[in-house]
């Protein structure tokens, strides 16, 4: 399924699992307002897009080929992220994600924990 235009008019989503499934374009997906749990596990494409959907709080790129966490700066109600077995390598932007709470990096390049070591602080 790389057309995920079908799925617009399920408005009163709240979850959506495209795990393995290769999409494109996310863009359909802004029409559901209420959606907060994404899983883009093992795509090759489409998932350097979720930061279009801003609603979420949960998000699984697990096993894609994101690499630049910079798109990812405006989900700030994201509580859960699963990076596992990605590129990723800087951490800069996951410092500025203050809801998170369960962080998955392993199998990732990331070897600098300095920008997240201050999440979930009560002095954050």
């Amino acid at each position: 399924m790389s057309n995920l235009e079908p799925l617009a008019g399920l408005t009163g989503s709240a979850g959506l699992d495209l795990m393995g499934i290769q999409v494109s374009d996310l863009e359909p997906l802004n029409k559901l307002t209420g959606l907060a749990r994404l899983d883009q596990q093992y795509q090759s494409e489409g998932s350097d897009r979720a930061h279009q959907l801003t609603g979420l709080t949960s998000l699984n790129l697990s096993g894609t080929r994101v690499r630049d966490l910079f798109p990812l700066a405006g989900l700030t109600g994201l509580t859960t992220l699963d990076l596992s077995g990605t590129q990723v390598m800087d951490l800069t932007t996951l410092g500025k994600l203050a809801n998170l709470k369960t962080l998955n990096l392993s199998r990732t390049h990331a070897r600098d924990f300095a920008p997240i070591a201050r999440l979930n602080r009560p002095d954050h």
